[in-house]
């Protein structure tokens, strides 16, 4: 309605409604949609891809170190580092998380009762 502010309401919803049928529109909508799916949000394969790599150290990541140079100075430069066992230990328990393995940690132990000696019961 910011566009056309004289529109009436109704004639504006019922255009949209129509452009909503429009095929042509559906198929653009559907393919904006889908772009936009595999472009900005990540699957759910790529982040248990992402995880793997970490649990396994093998992915690098840059932090800034600052080091003394001489005295009063220090000077800050970026390093590439594999993640640290806490941070593997944290992939590794989302990922059990992701794909049903951790229960969140209850543990349930069921015993089922075995009852014999049916023959020495009197009715």
């Amino acid at each position: 309605m910011k566009a056309y502010p004289t529109a009436k309401k109704n004639s504006a919803y019922s255009n949209a409604n129509r452009l909503l049928r429009n095929d042509a529109i559906q198929a653009r909508l559907a393919e904006l949609t889908a772009e936009m799916r595999s472009e900005k949000i990540a699957s759910a394969a790529e982040m248990q891809e992402i995880l793997t790599r970490i649990a396994r150290q093998e992915q690098e990541e840059e932090v800034v170190v600052v080091e003394g140079v001489e005295k009063g100075v220090s000077e800050a430069r970026i390093i590439k580092k594999r993640p640290s066992n806490q941070d593997a230990i944290k992939a590794i328990s989302q990922l059990a998380r992701m794909q049903g393995v951790d229960n969140g940690g209850a543990v349930v132990n069921v015993v089922i009762p075995v009852i014999g000696g049916d023959e020495q019961l009197e009715d």
